[in-house]
């Protein structure tokens, strides 16, 4: 079906969702995180068929973002219930006048009618956007990137079938068919029925919709250089979040080594954050197989009953009607293992099985700890289903989880205090940095080693970066 087809259909569509209440909109997004869920495994068979196409083409960075897995497909799912708890946006009266005749006159929020989006190959954005438009009753017309064409296909699919038991019209979300740049340039024209056209992407991107765009569009900018803190927010959150933009990466001892200069090239740093994270999970790896018997997927019996508990436990985290300590999930396995069950297969960054102790190791792995909200709750349920899994045929003493980053965002030897980490993650269950690196290194000065090592070699990733400069920096101070 050609792409302007696809948007007639959205159109068409669009009244039904404009007129619907609040309460149908909501039922039908649960049923698309439903649907998505229930769905997991064609998805993933779907996103294994993009990474083979995409194998030596992008890079390890874009490889990760369009790579999905179970945990970040319940994550998706989360945030799409998230979504359904908000409030309506529609209907609410922004403004309200009297006019000296006494006539009232109100400004109310309104869907828009049609909403198209065009994005990069990130197939979780499929997700977002749709029931962010579902939400605010808008129907949607999805444009993503052709590397992800394969995955946002069954997430679309899924959704589908989710507005459909809510008995909505399915046409509501489509998905453009046509990979190449015309169709692109087919929704930036289409006057009189994009009513509004959101690009998500590169500068190159926003400069194309500026250009081209007939149909309204809503210009996202390709950063955010200034963070304004409302008088009514929270202090605490607000500090993090600048915090977190401006001095993460050189917190980072990796790149600290490198030298002050190279902190403030501020593209250079995120592009060397990123793939400095890609080679030290690697490094890690490496060094752990020496150390323990290294595999990066858990597969086994998982009961229903377990699945529940651990879905309850993470609401009571989620509404801070509890705080996350061991002893939360001890008696597990075997408290909770009636019913029925299912074998369920997880990919692992690092599950490690120590021969001496007889233990077994598994360990989430965020280089830098970056974490919202969404990603924390989904990182924990996929643990805690890692060790019911492992626990339910070796016994919980003999199984340990842990959240671990590769260096302190806050500086090293600082305490860590990422809110929404220890929201979900007892104290216990942290390796931050030189934990983390002692025990993969198995031993107490396995910190110290790495980074000394790192900071011999690091001369020639300066002298790299050096030669980038003077090449594509010329003029650079």
């Amino acid at each position: 079906m050609t792409t302007i087809e696809l948007l007639k259909l959205a159109k068409a569509a669009s009244p039904g969702l404009m007129a619907a209440p609040e309460e149908l909109k909501n039922t039908a997004i649960r049923l698309m995180a439903d649907m998505i869920t229930k769905d997991t495994d064609l998805i993933l068979e779907a996103n294994e068929k993009d990474l083979k196409a995409a194998d030596g083409i992008i890079s390890p960075v874009m490889t990760d973002r369009l790579r999905l897995s179970h945990e970040r497909i319940s994550g998706m799912a989360d945030a799409m219930r998230q979504v359904a708890e908000l409030p309506d946006p529609v209907g609410l009266v922004t403004e309200k006048t009297v006019r000296p005749n006494g006539l009232e006159i109100s400004k109310v929020t309104v869907p828009l009618g049609l909403v198209a989006i065009i994005y990069e190959s990130r197939p979780n954005v499929t997700s977002d956007v749709a029931v962010l438009c579902i939400k605010s009753g808008n129907a949607c017309v999805l444009r993503g990137g052709k590397e992800a064409f394969n995955s946002s296909s069954a997430i679309v699919k899924s959704m589908k079938k989710g507005l459909g038991a809510a008995g909505l019209d399915t046409d509501l979300i489509q998905l453009v068919e046509d990979t190449t740049r015309q169709s692109s340039y087919d929704i930036m024209t289409a006057t009189g029925i994009v009513d509004a056209l959101i690009p998500r992407g590169g500068a190159g991107l926003i400069k194309a919709c500026i250009e081209n765009a007939k149909v309204p569009c809503i210009q996202t900018g390709v950063g955010i250089c200034h963070i304004y803190i409302d008088g009514a927010a929270d202090l605490e959150m607000a500090l993090e979040i600048a915090d977190n933009a401006k001095n993460s990466k050189i917190h980072n001892v990796f790149i600290a080594a490198l030298g002050s200069e190279i902190q403030y090239y501020s593209a250079l740093c995120r592009s060397l954050d990123s793939s400095l994270g890609n080679m030290l999970e690697a490094m890690a790896i490496s060094i752990a197989e020496m150390h323990y018997q290294v595999t990066q997927h858990v597969e086994g019996d998982l009961y229903e009953e377990q699945t529940d508990y651990i879905a309850e436990l993470l609401e009571r985290y989620k509404s801070n009607e509890q705080k996350p300590k061991l002893a939360d999930y001890a008696g597990i396995t075997t408290k909770h293992n009636t019913g029925s069950k299912k074998n369920k297969r997880h990919v692992s960054d690092y599950y490690l099985y120590d021969d001496d102790t007889d233990m077994h190791y598994l360990i989430e792995l965020k280089i830098g700890g970056d974490l919202d909200n969404k990603k924390a709750r989904s990182e924990k349920e996929a643990l805690l289903e890692q060790f019911c899994i492992l626990s339910n045929s070796v016994g919980e003493d003999k199984v340990k989880i842990y959240f671990a980053t590769a260096y302190n965002r806050y500086g090293e030897g600082r305490p860590w205090t990422q809110g929404r980490v220890l929201q979900f993650f007892a104290k216990d269950e942290l390796l931050i940095s030189a934990d983390f690196w002692n025990m993969v290194c198995k031993s107490e000065k396995g910190y110290e080693i790495v980074l000394d090592e790192y900071r011999k070699c690091a001369p020639m990733i300066v002298d790299a970066l050096k030669d980038i400069k003077d090449a594509y920096l010329p003029d650079a101070e």
